[in-house]
């Protein structure tokens, strides 16, 4: 899930040229950025959320992963169509 999202995301990120241009020898350090970012913001959530119990932070990330898989499967599912 996790791998998924930032390695895609990152991907994008750079593919359209926000941040870097093309760039691709970007993309394994922004993966990592991205990782430990959101890592980190799914363990606060996880925290958090019902204190002062806890969530698996897996739980926190299957949320995240599974909406944005459908996303990238049906955008880029489009994109083949259209191609």
């Amino acid at each position: 899930g996790m791998g998924f999202i930032e390695e895609t995301g990152a991907e994008q990120f750079l593919r359209d040229g926000i941040a870097f241009g093309a760039d691709h020898r970007l993309l394994l350090p922004a993966s990592i950025l991205a990782g430990a970012a959101f890592t980190v913001a799914a363990d606060l959530l996880a925290r958090t959320a019902i204190a002062p119990a806890e969530l698996p932070v897996g739980a926190i990330t299957a949320l995240c992963g599974g909406p944005f898989f459908i996303y990238v499967l049906r955008h880029e599912g489009r994109r083949a169509l259209l191609q």
